[in-house]
């Protein structure tokens, strides 16, 4: 296609909220156990105390689980918890396009001396949202919860990233910027002790919330399979649409951002 062709970009999925749930896990090193279904990261501490010599092989990872005790939990555990979705105004850029190009179906079509496509597919982009996440851990022994807990923030530093997944398989990073700890440690009796701590972290993401493509004809007026007097340069200057490409009579419309040229 010529240098004027006004295809824009490559095809991208959407993101939603389950995206970046997903993403923060995976970004701990959390890997699906298929056959439990559930997720566990791999660790390699050791226990050592007077009477305790106790190897910590692995964490399972679970979301949103609100009032953690001891009797329903599976220590050590780590618990991620989206606490808010805010809208982030001073990321948000004028409404433009993620991406434009052919749609499925669509032909060559040369108007003047501009070479397009009969349709095209458009989405415009993902709008910017700052998401809140507490990750807390959770364990029998403080030595082992102190671990865990420089593992997240190891994990997600001050100027931390996150890779997520479209829904077509295309990656994309993202800041994360470390909020704060906290100790969140229960203490009811010496026997039932279970220690908490936390970690807060900020996701500066991007949410898709119209997930449906926009297909669109930008041809105006009439198509043939042959050049048009008066609209198709006879000095040779006109875009051969190939084999099975049209000739149109009118202008394409040249969609820039919000602004569409006509």
């Amino acid at each position: 296609m010529p240098g004027n062709d006004t295809t824009v970009g490559y095809k991208v999925g959407f993101l939603d909220l389950y995206s970046f749930d997903l993403a923060v896990a995976e970004g701990l090193g959390a890997v699906l156990d298929p056959v439990k279904n559930l997720f566990y990261v791999d660790l390699d501490f050791m226990v050592q105390g007077a009477d305790i010599h106790e190897p910590i092989k692995k964490a399972q990872v679970v979301f949103s689980k609100s009032e953690p005790t001891n009797i329903d939990m599976v220590v050590p555990e780590i618990i991620i918890n989206r606490d808010n979705v805010v809208p982030a105004y001073n990321r948000r850029l004028s409404i433009v396009q993620e991406y434009k190009i052919p749609a499925p179906g669509a032909f060559p079509v040369s108007i003047g001396d501009q070479l397009g496509w009969s349709a095209y597919e458009m989405k415009d982009k993902a709008q910017p949202f700052d998401l809140y996440y507490t990750i807390s851990v959770w364990a029998r022994y403080r030595q082992v919860a102190h671990n865990l807990l420089q593992t997240v923030m190891a994990k997600y530093g001050m100027d931390g990233k996150v890779t997520v997944i479209d829904s077509i398989g295309n990656p994309g990073i993202y800041a994360v910027y470390h909020q704060g700890t906290a100790d969140l440690t229960q203490v009811t009796n010496m026997v039932d002790r279970i220690v908490g701590l936390s970690m807060s972290i900020k996701v500066e993401a991007e949410l898709t919330l119209n997930k449906t493509p926009v297909i669109t004809n930008p041809v105006l007026g009439n198509t043939s399979t042959g050049p048009i007097p008066g609209v198709t340069p006879t000095d040779g200057s006109a875009p051969d649409p190939g084999p099975g490409g049209l000739y149109g009579s009118g202008r394409p419309i040249l969609r820039v951002g919000i602004i569409e040229d006509y």
